[in-house]
């Protein structure tokens, strides 16, 4: 096991070490991961476009409390790559090695690290309880139409415009986040505004609105 530093800024918790060290995956593959902390062991697991490194700074925070381990999934960091075709169940039984060279029974997932737990749930009873942050699963009248469209950009190798589809549904969801905070804005100062008609001195009190 060799003891590192993040390097800034991502000590800014007191700089404290981090430990790698790997697991073998079912297949022989080479899974790296970083770990802190002490405590029960919790395993947090990056989404798409991260690596191990992304959630130092969460897993300083929770040192105090777990011992938090932070693996690479393929392709990334400490890592081997993924074979092709890629599978699902290549990152449960990645997980799964994880899980047993650790010996934890808590897991945490962001985005698709969050899907991969999901399934993992179902199929290892090491996972005791599991945390799922903002899993990128689609809802709604046209979820069939973009998945069919994701699809068949992968297919014809139009792996930018794949990127693109995959995040309209992130992108559109913030979108009516702001739309629905301006509205309630709205009505808060609305509300606000007919209570204090309400409260004011009669010879201060506004004509009614029509």
């Amino acid at each position: 096991m060799t003891q590192v530093t993040p390097a800034e800024p991502r000590t800014t918790a007191g700089a404290r070490p981090f430990f790698e060290d790997s697991a073998v995956s079912k297949d022989g593959t080479t899974i790296g991961y970083r770990s802190i902390g002490s405590g029960p062991g919790v395993v947090l697991l990056h989404g798409a476009m991260e690596s191990s490194v992304s959630h130092t700074q969460l897993a300083l925070a929770l040192a105090d409390a777990f011992t938090v381990h932070l693996p690479d999934r393929r392709g990334r960091g400490l890592s081997g790559p993924y074979a092709a075709p890629y599978r699902i169940q290549d990152d449960i039984d990645d997980m799964a090695a994880v899980l047993a060279k650790t010996g934890a029974q808590l897991v945490f997932g962001v985005s698709s690290g969050a899907l991969i737990w999901l399934h993992a749930a179902r199929a290892l009873p090491a996972i005791r309880k599991a945390v799922i942050f903002e899993p990128p699963l689609l809802v709604g009248a046209g979820s069939l139409a973009l998945m069919k469209r994701f699809d068949e950009e992968i297919t014809h190798g139009k792996v930018t415009a794949a990127l693109v589809t995959g995040m309209m549904p992130a992108v559109r969801d913030g979108a009516d986040d702001e739309r629905d905070a301006r509205q309630r804005g709205q009505e808060g100062r609305a509300r606000r505004c007919d209570g204090a008609q309400a409260r004011a001195p009669d010879a201060l009190r506004l004509p009614a609105r029509r």
